[in-house]
């Protein structure tokens, strides 16, 4: 059982006036930097709440607080002002649809140590144990929001462990590899609301400050720390705990979602377009205002103003008067369809500036489309997704490698000269051997090997059909002049995940025992033995011979 990791809280002394370089960062100008705020507004597209601190819904009242009536603007409030009434959120859509293909379903890379079983094996369950396939969803998600993405890895009871952190959160303090972007002290800091009581006993809101720092050798986090407190250099005093990994190189990473070699923060999925989803939503706002207001629509009069009795029974509130007659008036269908079809237009005119393709399930046709056509018809989305591949791979494999590499040193648990441990053995969950004939299983420790060079194969995007492998064997053997070009467990394998044969071997073996049973009741006839009965065949016992 690996032992656990300790830390110590330290109160009322500042335990970094030297060594940590923090001391003097006023907290409070960090959160609210120019930096930070691009950066958070960049990813509440993603999360759908860029229109979230307008005070004005789209029909020009006062959204105010919840369950209160609605006051009406006494003046014209611009429609960018506005709540809009519907939205489109193409920026979820396209960072979505570019995570999904690829880290999505089976997207997942396969992880390779070459040359090194033992080190290959620990890798995989490192990254099992860390639940590595949806920490890099998470982390795609972000970055192709934001740009960019910090990812940090540890040890925790002897377990792997990799966070996700928002790129609008952290600061790099200083760089071990600006080209690599391998930070070598980062701080990350956040401010958050929690009702507390007064001193009178009445319950209040304050704000309060999260800090954490990583370095080559410690890992430190702060109580909560006051607002009042955060905007002073003394906040570094407040009570915090420290974990010493002594690793010899700061656990964060940095991953730049498109690159960009002259800045710290990478490229978004929709870098440029956040003005014109804003559009977007108001045409489809206002489209959708307009019918819906059309369903009851204002009575026009057709007499004079002065000859209003005050009084009209009609569906609506609202009535203009004119001379000779009266008519309601409603908006003309071709406005809306107009409408829609230019929302649609600019709609796909986004998506291909993102590069994301979104098949028309009217023109996909009925039949399934081979790999080669998925691949020309996303070809633009997957060169997109061969350059995010590359980026959030490396990430990948540093991390890996890097963990294989501090694994090796953690068989035994140190102290330091005030008694605080570091981190532990890992301990990962047994593995099970056998001999070389497949015999006598048995449970054995995982160990890291020697090699910590990690690679990763990825899947295709478009795996081939099942019209395209028989095509392709039949295109080999028609080149071999009838050849058998694949073997039977190779067939078995390929067919496996769409019958749930969990073990191809076993299901070989199963083959081999129906072909043997054929086999002897063949030999049987050769050899003179009972002709097997045919279907429907009376028993010779039945005509009483």
């Amino acid at each position: 059982m690996a032992p656990k990791i300790l830390t110590k809280l330290i109160a009322g002394k500042d335990p970094i006036s030297s060594e940590v370089p923090v001391a003097g960062i006023n907290l409070v100008h960090l959160v609210r930097s120019e930096r930070s705020r691009l950066l958070l507004r960049l990813e509440s597209y993603y999360r759908c709440s860029q229109h979230a601190h307008k005070l004005w819904d789209f029909y020009g009242c006062s959204i105010g607080i919840p369950g209160t009536s609605r006051i009406e603007s006494t003046g014209y409030i611009p429609m960018k002002d506005r709540l809009p009434s519907a939205t489109m959120d193409l920026a979820k859509v396209i960072v979505d649809r570019l995570t999904a293909l690829v880290f999505g379903g089976d997207h997942m890379p396969m992880i390779k140590v070459e040359g090194d079983a033992d080190a290959e094996d620990f890798a995989r369950e490192l990254a099992k144990a860390s639940k590595l396939s949806v920490i890099m969803a998470e982390a795609r998600s972000i970055g192709g929001a934001t740009g960019s993405v910090a990812l940090s890895w540890g040890f925790v009871d002897g377990k792997p462990r990799i966070e996700v952190h928002r790129p609008a959160f952290i600061e790099v303090l200083e760089w071990a590899d600006w080209p690599e972007r391998k930070p070598a002290k980062v701080l990350k800091v956040y401010s958050y609301n929690r009702r507390v009581w007064s001193d009178d006993g009445r319950q209040i809101e304050k704000t309060y400050y999260y800090a954490r720092y990583w370095d080559d050798q410690r890992d430190i986090t702060w109580d909560e720390i006051p607002e009042v407190t955060a905007k002073t250099v003394g906040w570094t005093q407040t009570p915090y705990k420290i974990v010493r990994h002594d690793a010899g190189i700061c656990p964060v990473y940095w991953a730049q979602n498109l690159p960009d070699s002259s800045e710290q923060d990478g490229i978004s999925d929709y870098e440029g377009q956040m003005e014109d989803f804003d559009e977007i939503d108001i045409l489809l706002s206002s489209t959708t205002k307009g019918t819906i207001l059309n369903v009851d629509p204002t009575l026009v009069v057709h007499d004079l103003p002065g000859n209003n009795p005050g009084v009209t029974h009609k569906g609506s509130y609202t009535s203009l008067y004119s001379e000779k007659g009266a008519e309601y008036l409603e908006l003309k269908g071709s406005a809306v369809e107009a409408a829609l079809k230019l929302a649609k237009d600019l709609r796909q005119y986004q998506l291909d500036k993102a590069s994301v393709v979104i098949q028309d399930p009217e023109k996909a046709g009925g039949g399934a489309l081979s790999a080669v056509a998925m691949k020309t018809r996303f070809l633009s989305m997957l060169a997109k997704c061969d350059v995010i591949r590359e980026q959030y791979g490396c990430v990948i494999t540093k991390i890996l490698a890097d963990m294989l590499d501090v694994s090796r040193r953690l068989s035994v648990v140190k102290q330091d000269e005030n008694g605080a441990e570091y981190w532990g053995r890992v301990d990962l969950p047994m593995k099970t051997v056998t001999d070389d004939d497949g015999q006598n299983p048995q449970k054995v420790d995982r160990h890291p090997g020697q090699s910590s060079d990690v690679t990763l194969a990825w899947p295709p995007y478009f795996p081939p059909t099942l019209e395209d492998k028989a095509k392709a064997v039949e295109t080999a053997k028609n080149a071999t002049g009838g050849q058998q070009v694949i073997s039977h467990r190779t067939a078995v394998q390929s067919l496996a995940s769409m019958f749930s044969i969990e073990n191809p071997d076993d299901e070989m073996e199963l083959i081999q025992g129906d072909e043997d049973a054929r086999a002897d009741k063949a030999r049987e006839i050769f050899d003179g033995g009972p002709r097997p009965q045919l279907q429907g065949e009376p028993d010779d016992d039945e005509d009483g011979e």
